[in-house]
């Protein structure tokens, strides 16, 4: 288990190096609001809590021209089925973090790294027995990809990203649509 999250986190530091040696000078100065869906795999203090779907809203504000702030809020649901147990996670977490963008307007990579709060809801079956129970926390979590712009103002977003609400993180991708709100 360990291993994978470790082969997955030199990948993704990989492709994030090569879009970075594919600089260019300037980046678009516009808010851009995303709204997307992915596939995740959900951590407990345990292990792994199973694999699900996830889905986000997120809200890009620049503020220099390779930086921007950025905030989401994300849900997910994930299951894990064995022998005898059955665990039902549901997660919602809200980010505010740091972005920062190379390329051009019309197609740029990106890495961000935040701080948020997770709301985790979690249901597991034993032998015909339910125990529930909730956990609240500070969570840290980094997120990279690539936004394309399809046609003006529309843009498309691939993103890799993790959530550390324990020692293992939640792992992640998320395919979004956005919209750049005004100029350039």
């Amino acid at each position: 288990m360990q291993h994978a999250h470790v082969r997955l986190t030199a990948c993704v530091a990989v492709v994030l190096l090569i879009i970075g040696c594919c600089t260019a000078p300037a980046q678009p100065r516009a808010t851009e609001v995303f709204a997307g869906a992915g596939l995740v795999r959900v951590s407990g203090d345990e292990g792994w809590l199973g694999s699900g779907w996830t889905g986000a809203a997120i809200l890009t504000q620049p503020f220099l021209p390779r930086w921007a702030l950025e905030s989401a809020f994300s849900y997910c649901s994930a299951e894990r089925h064995e022998a005898a147990v059955e665990f039902e996670t549901d997660r919602r977490v809200w980010t505010v973090g740091i972005q920062h963008r190379w390329g051009r307007p019309s197609i740029y990579g990106f890495a961000s790294f935040g701080i948020g709060y997770s709301w985790l809801k979690t249901g597991t079956t034993f032998l015909a027995q339910r125990v529930r129970f909730s956990e609240d926390g500070v969570v840290l979590s980094w997120w990279g990809g690539v936004v394309k712009q399809l046609a003006r103002p529309w843009l498309l977003r691939v993103e890799v990203f993790t959530v550390f609400p324990h020692a293992l993180p939640d792992v992640g991708l998320r395919g979004s649509i956005g919209w750049r709100v005004g100029k350039r």
